[in-house]
């Protein structure tokens, strides 16, 4: 069964039946496995490791010569991610990277060509 979406804001849809929250322009477009009851809110992994995954990430992002994607690519990523149950606020709780529209790669892993989805949804 498919998530509910309804406008909440400006290009911000939540789901009527787990509350889940996604950014778009279209709410008809996103589609979402919907579990009928609020989803659980994972947590991040410690700093230490969340340290250490930034560290790998902005190494890797560096040495392939700091490539970014565009904002559409942002965009279509954070859509994915928007709708993971391992999305919580703005990060990923199983490295630890914020995930948002900000175009500072060292801010935003979307943003880092050399990035991809620890769960494979993206690359």
């Amino acid at each position: 069964m498919l998530c509910e979406f309804e406008n909440i804001g400006p290009d911000l849809f939540q789901c009527k039946k787990c509350g889940l929250k996604v950014r778009a322009h279209d709410g008809s477009k996103v589609h979402a496995i919907c579990p009928g009851k609020p989803r659980k809110k994972s947590r991040p992994p410690s700093l230490i490791k969340q340290a250490a995954h930034y560290a790998e990430a902005v190494t890797r992002h560096v040495a392939t010569g700091m490539q970014t994607r565009t904002d559409e690519e942002v965009i279509n990523l954070l859509q994915i991610c928007e709708t993971c149950e391992h999305f919580s606020e703005d990060r990923c709780t199983i490295c630890g990277c914020r995930l948002n529209n900000s175009k500072n790669a060292f801010v935003n892993k979307l943003r880092m060509k050399s990035q991809s989805c620890p769960e494979g949804k993206w690359t």
